[in-house]
């Protein structure tokens, strides 16, 4: 229980943070990274230099994005440079997290500024090839939503 506590006040911490850098697209599928923080920061890692903010959200799971009672996009959506889902996260950067709702089975709703929402839905179960849903980093803890629905803390 100790381990979901601290993921819960972890992850409460992005509230009043900007969304910094979104990657998503071509070659990524319906995978998609979020950055949150003050300020990006250069990281090397395996010959990689990349920008990442204080904390990140990768989610592999099924999500979409809403406003008000409107879908903007969703997991489904088409990927491509000018497609709807592109389009739609683009509509996120730069705006507040204003709030942070996580239930019983780690689904997640983050509301951002101008009535925004990103909800993330848990669905890859224990009879999946893959083993994570989505997870949250801070610094360089990584806090993973696993294929049976636990928080996973790795450091």
């Amino acid at each position: 229980m100790e381990t979901r506590s601290n993921f819960k006040s972890s992850l409460e911490e992005i509230i009043g943070l900007k969304l910094l850098k979104l990657t998503a697209g071509d070659g990524s599928g319906s995978i998609i990274n979020f950055e949150f923080g003050q300020a990006l920061k250069e990281v090397s890692h395996a010959n990689h230099v990349f920008e990442q903010g204080d904390y990140s959200i990768m989610i592999y799971c099924s999500w979409r994005i809403a406003k008000e009672s409107s879908i903007i996009t969703t997991w489904k959506d088409s990927n491509h440079k000018s497609g709807p889902m592109l389009q739609g996260l683009d509509a996120l950067k730069g705006l507040k997290v204003t709030s942070i709702n996580l239930n019983d089975l780690n689904d997640l709703k983050i509301t951002f500024e101008d009535t925004f929402s990103l909800n993330v839905f848990c669905d890859l179960g224990k009879n999946y090839d893959f083993d994570t849903n989505w997870f949250f980093r801070k610094d360089e803890t990584h806090f993973v939503i696993d294929n049976y629905f636990q928080v996973v803390e790795e450091k």
